[in-house]
């Protein structure tokens, strides 16, 4: 049925336009050319209908996708390195996708607004995000501490669960109540009246305030 629709417009296209033109300007548009030039762009027609089909039906909001959506805002697993010896620390990333197919040549954007993280603790941001670089840096908490982060794929509910029971140190110096926005150290006083169930620890200060926690006022001095 497109095949046949498509047919007609070009017939009619080529009786109206190509044949008189070609008669004022003297060259020679024969029946052969006509049905190479019909043939090829009902070829084209048919390969840009299904394209943009597949389009439709297969988009996604996974980064680097070949049908990847124009406009978007997505949460990623992503692994965040706070210092650079330290393992990678798990946490989600909330991202949004635009592009501007009129600037430098379809200009693709991704910026990460959000990020959750273990303990409970949610870091906002506005950090431009290019999947290309092998280093995306991140400035978090009130001290402004220099990470790097790394987006891997759509979060779905196992990725909070897994946020959810994310430890970062189980015997670390540095400890906090997870209620709290204050760290300690451990022979500080304060530590010493936080309850069991709440305490929880980090591998160094650093890493205490890239998760928004500040120095307590009697450890500052340390």
């Amino acid at each position: 049925m497109a095949i046949c629709c498509i047919g007609e417009v070009l017939d009619f296209f080529f009786d109206k336009y190509i044949r008189k033109k070609s008669h004022r300007l003297s060259f020679s548009f024969g029946l052969e050319d006509y049905h190479t030039a019909r043939v090829i762009i009902a070829l084209a027609t048919i390969i840009g209908l299904v394209n943009a089909a597949a389009s439709y039906v297969f988009a996604t909001n996974q980064i680097g996708a070949f049908y990847e959506r124009a406009e978007y805002t997505e949460f990623y697993e992503a692994e965040l390195t706070i210092e650079e010896d330290s393992l990678p620390v798990f946490c989600i990333a909330e991202v949004s996708h635009t592009t501007n197919a009129w600037e430098d040549r379809g200009y693709s954007r991704y910026t990460v607004f959000n990020l959750l993280l273990p303990y409970g603790r949610t870091q906002f941001t506005d950090c431009e995000y290019d999947p290309d670089s092998k280093r995306n840096s991140i400035n978090l908490g009130e001290y402004g501490v220099s990470c790097e982060l790394r987006l891997n794929k759509v979060a779905d509910s196992q990725s909070y669960k897994r946020l959810e029971n994310e430890i970062l140190s189980a015997n670390g110096e540095v400890v906090a109540s997870i209620n709290g926005d204050s760290y300690h150290f451990e022979e500080c006083s304060h530590a010493k009246n936080i309850k069991r169930k709440n305490l929880i620890r980090f591998n160094s200060a650093i890493e205490a305030q890239a998760l928004g926690f500040r120095v307590c006022q009697d450890c500052d001095h340390w």
